[in-house]
């Protein structure tokens, strides 16, 4: 059974490129009011052919905490899920539930389309970490989170995206619409 393991990698320090987002976001885009705060995450989905998902939350610890690909324990942390081909994010790696102080935290994940870095990757871990055709697929992206000030949580969605998808100058800073590809959370 194929299953997609989830990693979500971030500095130990201070972020200084989701900082300087925000920055920018806030002052010179006009984003002050509504924008509480935007931090950032590296995202990391591996597809594996694995018989139970024990075994694939078992591979999981394995390639973050053991191959040093994709997490440097001197400056990240991470989380890892696990969730079967064809379903939505993991629990855990995408917010909801209630407002708090009228601030909706709302998730964009930006990815490549056509990323060589993740292909590189999977065949780092097919051919010289030994995995084969365990792993199926690598791919990855950048998860922004933003504490969004709106009325509701629909209103928090579309200013998301408004934030997020570059229009012009002065129009988006996330997402570069050539290149990239993005889903709001």
């Amino acid at each position: 059974m194929e299953y997609v393991i989830e990693l979500l990698v971030r500095l130990k320090t201070l972020d200084t490129t989701a900082l300087t987002a925000k920055d920018t976001l806030q002052r010179d885009m006009g984003y002050g009011s509504t924008l509480g705060s935007i931090s950032r995450e590296d995202y990391w989905a591996v597809t594996v052919e694995e018989a139970a998902e024990a075994g694939a939350g078992r591979l999981a610890e394995e390639l973050a905490g053991g191959t040093k690909i994709f997490v440097n324990p001197n400056k990240h942390v991470y989380r890892a899920a696990v969730r079967k081909e064809g379903d939505g994010p993991a629990a855990g790696f995408s917010p909801g539930g209630e407002a708090t102080a009228g601030v909706h935290h709302v998730c964009v994940l930006v990815q490549y389309r056509e990323d060589e870095k993740a292909m590189l990757v999977r065949e780092t871990l097919r051919k010289t970490l030994g995995y084969g055709e365990k792993v199926r697929d690598v791919s990855r992206g950048t998860l922004w989170t933003m504490g969004i000030r709106e009325g509701s949580r629909d209103g928090a969605l579309a200013m998301a995206e408004e934030i997020a998808l570059t229009r012009g100058i002065g129009q988006g800073l996330l997402v570069n619409p050539h290149s990239q590809t993005y889903e709001v959370l």
